[in-house]
């Protein structure tokens, strides 16, 4: 890509394959505010559960034969998250989908993913979080399991 002043940037200088358009909407209840990420105060509440549905064009670019087309492509999230106890441990189940080209006659490139997880801040502003990601879907032509078990320890200074 190159800037207004003609500056090459990005990509090592290498053109970007495709441009995307992306269009969200995002909702939370209850409406609480959280003093930062990670907060496991959930704004005082005992649980929150927020989510997103987005869509968009994934735009093809002509002078890549591979990347030449361009494809329609929505998804959405779910997530709740719940104090097991206030303020230290905090259950977290999320839901996530994905059509990756809704102009296809089909629901073979759908995936769908499930992740319980777990975060707990052992110390002041330490966090360890562990999760179990499950994904399914015919997107994937391997045929390997894309599951995976996360173990994230994190920190703010």
């Amino acid at each position: 890509t190159t800037n207004s002043a003609g500056s090459t940037y990005g990509s090592g200088g290498k053109k970007h394959v495709r441009d995307i358009e992306r269009y969200a909407v995002f909702a939370k209840y209850p409406n609480v505010m959280q003093a930062t990420l990670p907060d496991l105060s959930l704004g005082g509440k005992p649980f929150l559960v927020y989510g997103e549905y987005h869509w968009g064009k994934v735009h093809g670019n002509p002078s890549v034969a591979a990347f030449n087309n361009t494809v329609n492509y929505q998804g959405a999230w779910a997530e709740t998250n719940f104090n097991i106890k206030r303020d230290k441990l905090v259950g977290i189940f999320r839901l996530d989908w994905l059509d990756p080209d809704t102009d296809a006659n089909n629901d073979l490139d759908e995936v769908w993913g499930l992740t319980p997880a777990l975060k707990w801040q052992f110390l002041n502003q330490m966090y360890l979080t562990a999760s179990y990601e499950y994904y399914d879907g015919d997107d994937n032509a391997s045929g390997k399991d894309d599951d995976r078990i996360t173990l994230e320890m994190s920190t703010q200074f």
